[in-house]
């Protein structure tokens, strides 16, 4: 089943090698409109897909372990060219004032070629859309694990907060989950460059 829909930009495939993204020495590199679709999880697609994110353990885990419920995949409409994934699943979260059951993003990547271009903002919004109910009856948190400062950077934009004992490990509760859906769901264009593995 298709959910999400929406038209990011991309570099051509035919840019020639050694010419970096908007160089300006070949026409080949401009940016053009890209069709992306957020569906469930297919492995034919995954196979079909030479998927690189620039973190071997996330390529790794897309092809052997995201048919756990809960995968979900951008896809190229035009190509069926699988561009990022996330997973969802549960988690036990221990704060100051006792041990809370989470929703958490079990793993999210997107390829190297869609790194800012609003591909992690679009899997972001599916994923928490999914967990808005889940949340909101039961676990009361969505907890993140940041594999840098830059992937920590990317969730606090949209309102995850810091655990102060573990600066990479981020939240978000149920009261500030729906202001942080509408925010993704409005039209935006990308700020500033995500981590490898969320951009």
């Amino acid at each position: 089943m298709v959910g999400v829909v929406v038209l990011v930009t991309a570099l051509r495939p035919s840019c020639p090698q050694g010419v970096q993204r908007g160089d300006s020495r070949s026409g080949y590199c401009r940016r053009v409109p890209t069709r992306i679709v957020v569906r469930a999880f297919d492995q034919d697609l995954v196979r079909r897909s030479s998927f690189t994110c620039g973190r071997p353990e996330l390529d790794r885990w897309l092809r052997a372990r995201a048919e756990a419920p809960g995968t979900r995949l951008a896809v190229e409409a035009a190509t069926d060219r699988v561009v990022g994934y996330v997973a969802a699943g549960r988690y036990r979260l221990v704060m100051a004032d006792g041990p809370r059951v989470g929703a958490t993003l079990v793993r999210f990547a997107v390829a190297q070629d869609y790194h800012a271009r609003g591909v992690g903002r679009l899997l972001l919004l599916d994923a928490l859309r999914r967990l808005d109910r889940t949340v909101r009856a039961e676990a009361r948190l969505v907890v993140v694990h940041a594999f840098d400062e830059a992937t920590a950077g990317f969730y606090g934009r949209y309102g995850f907060r810091r655990l102060p004992e573990h600066r990479l490990t981020l939240y978000l509760t149920d009261r500030r989950l729906r202001g942080t859906v509408a925010r993704l769901g409005a039209p935006a264009r990308p700020t500033g460059r995500g981590p490898r593995g969320e951009p």
